[in-house]
């Protein structure tokens, strides 16, 4: 599986994450959506606006777990955004957590972001394009996937994470490397590192209620490594740019910070056009307003304020004693990282091809093409598109099921022989069909937005099946000259009652015809039977027969006839 797992019992019927996914990589068949991982960026989006829970996030913690049971050396990485979600005094408690589970050492990305920062600003002093930063793996994978032709201005710079497990292990080359963020590309970043565990802090506090945690019931304990305040900043918007230096030499227009990916996407669409840009340093992170609010922190800030964490982290971040960081030999760290181009150009169907699936969905003028959305869609003609390219159903289309459903419905009711009355909670005639009209001697307009009454004086049957004191209600009863069995039954669901009035009048003059007819027939056979009886009486000493069998056999034909 991917990074990302459908769970297929729980998504049914939903376009939400197909709405929401900045790159149109999920696409919908067999009633539920399928995630293109050649495409998706991995921004998590997806899994945290779905509303039935069925998207499952690859975890490597039972891995994990197994390394530390089995006693290997395992060095925990922490990205800085773990002041957002903790109080300077439960971080302590956490860290302690990690290591009474045999985590050997616990330190801080951050401790890297200044190597990254530098790095960046020294790839923008040899190069003559603009630089894009590459802390962000949600960024790389949207420009490796859909803006090819900027691959060029990426920097050449490992992440703060990679640059961190790259240190642990020439360190500590008999050990292996968790990443601990809130970050779910990270995940796939670290698989193409060589970095063993990535856990998301969601997954650390599962762990942490797995093992009955407490915070009361421990002693705080320190990372191994000194806390510096200038790095830990970098899970927010523009601390590259500061911590580069690039602010105090450039001017404000040479440099850009961005956040969210709606704002990103603007920003690469302009400057894809641009042959000359005053930009030379161009800080991006996915995430609005920086790392701090990434798709995996835990579970209890997922629908937090994201200013309320900004300011909940300066103020955590600020608790502890500020010192100066000493920076490893930079020149250590080579601008040999490498970008791929991933993108796959896709077929675009043609207009004809287009059109024919719109009149399929009976959008047959710009009018029809209401653009709700609903579907997931911007557009009608998008979804068309997808339709074409197989990411999507016309079904989805739900202007389109309504018009077909309510087309199903006249056709039913209109097809009915019989009569047929919708009434609404308050008896209120909302639908007849032509039978009825007929059988009434009626206009619709005579009838619609009517109450029952117009049409029946008992209404006590209407209102005990509507008080569900009677669930069906049967009788045969006379109707505008005609005698009608009337059936009424409630669908609480949908807020109606309806009304059936099967005219058996020919029938019941069927019934006494041919009850004429075998009344008739009885007199007549009655009459020859007594006939035969005297003939047979008079006559049977001559043929020397008796008159039981005969006797028999026409009683056997009045009993027929009275059946």
């Amino acid at each position: 599986m991917g990074i990302i797992e459908i769970i297929k019992s729980n998504c049914k019927d939903c376009y939400k994450c197909i709405k929401h996914c900045p790159v149109n990589a999920i696409s919908y068949s067999d009633n539920r959506v399928c995630i293109d991982f050649d495409k998706c960026i991995l921004d998590g989006t997806c899994v945290n606006v779905c509303p039935q829970k069925a998207k499952k996030v690859k975890t490597s913690l039972p891995e994990l777990k197994e390394a530390l049971k089995n006693g290997e050396k395992v060095i925990a990485s922490i990205a800085p955004s773990f002041y957002a979600y903790y109080d300077f005094d439960k971080t302590g408690c956490i860290l302690s957590f990690l290591k009474s589970q045999g985590i050997f050492r616990v330190e801080q990305t951050s401790q890297f972001a200044k190597i990254n920062a530098i790095k960046h600003y020294e790839y923008m002093k040899i190069t003559k394009l603009p630089v894009i930063s590459t802390a962000c793996p949600v960024i790389v994978k949207l420009i490796e996937n859909f803006y090819p032709d900027l691959i060029n201005l990426l920097a050449p710079v490992d992440s703060p994470m990679v640059l961190h497990a790259k240190e642990i292990k020439e360190n500590y080359p008999d050990s292996k490397v968790v990443f601990i963020g809130p970050c779910l590309a990270k995940k796939n970043e670290a698989e193409e590192n060589g970095i063993e565990y990535a856990l998301s802090f969601n997954e650390l506090e599962e762990w942490m209620n797995d093992e009955n945690f407490s915070f009361d019931k421990v002693t705080p304990e320190f990372f191994n490594d000194d806390y510096i305040y200038e790095t830990s900043t970098y899970p927010l918007e523009g601390s590259l740019l500061t911590l580069c230096g690039a602010d105090k030499e450039l001017s404000k227009d040479e440099m850009i910070s961005l956040s969210g990916l709606e704002e990103i996407m603007e920003f690469l669409k302009y400057l894809r056009g641009k042959s000359n840009v005053q930009y030379k340093m161009i800080e991006m992170l996915a995430c609005k307003n920086g790392c701090i609010n990434g798709p995996l922190k835990p579970s209890s800030y997922c629908d937090a304020n994201y200013f309320e964490i900004e300011e909940k982290f300066n103020k955590e971040i600020n608790m502890f004693e500020k010192k100066d960081q000493k920076i490893l030999n930079i020149n250590k760290y080579p601008l040999n990282r490498r970008f791929a181009n991933h993108y796959e150009e896709e077929i675009v169907p043609t207009e004809e091809q287009i059109r024919a699936t719109l009149r399929s969905m009976e959008k047959y003028t710009k009018e029809d093409e209401i653009n709700c959305g609903a579907c997931g869609y911007k557009s009608c003609r998008d979804k068309a598109i997808a339709v074409i390219q197989g990411k999507a159903e016309k079904e989805m289309c739900i202007p389109y099921m309504k018009n077909r459903a309510e087309k199903f419905s006249r056709i039913l009711l209109e097809s009915n022989p019989n009569g047929v009355i919708i009434l609404d909670d308050n008896l209120k005639i909302t639908g007849v069909n032509d039978a009825l009209l007929e059988m009434a001697d009626k206009k619709a307009d005579e009838l619609i937005n009517q109450n029952i009454s117009v049409l029946f004086d008992d209404l006590e049957p209407f209102q005990n099946v509507l008080k569900n004191k009677k669930h069906v209600y049967e009788a045969i009863r006379a109707f505008n000259n005609k005698k009608v069995k009337k059936i009424i039954f409630s669908i609480k669901d949908l807020g109606i009652t309806i009304v059936f009035l099967v005219d058996i009048t020919e029938a019941d003059v069927h019934k006494q015809a041919l009850e004429k007819v075998k009344m008739e027939t009885l007199e007549k056979a009655q009459a020859v039977l007594d006939k035969q009886m005297k003939v047979t009486h008079d006559v049977a000493v001559l043929l020397g027969e008796s008159t039981a069998e005969t006797e028999m056999l026409l009683g056997k034909l009045i009993n027929l006839i009275k059946q």
